[in-house]
């Protein structure tokens, strides 16, 4: 794929930090998540399973808690 464009490739391609975010096993599914206070937020799943990218409760943006995983 090849874009043409003026804007900054920090734009259209954002990366994220690897300090913020943290790989964890949670219902057995590898994910990223991001920590907060006393819970974590879903950022990624990780996983080769197409069925985990189905249940609701893994989606991104989900508050998992620490007591969980």
């Amino acid at each position: 794929m090849i874009l043409y464009t003026m804007m900054p490739n920090e734009q259209i391609f954002p990366q994220e930090s690897v300090s913020e975010t943290e790989m964890v096993v949670y219902k057995n599914v590898p994910l990223y998540v991001q920590r907060n206070e006393n819970s974590c937020t879903i950022v990624r799943i990780a996983s080769t399973n197409p069925s985990d990218y189905l249940d609701k409760s893994l989606s991104p943006g989900q508050e998992i808690s620490l007591k969980q995983y």
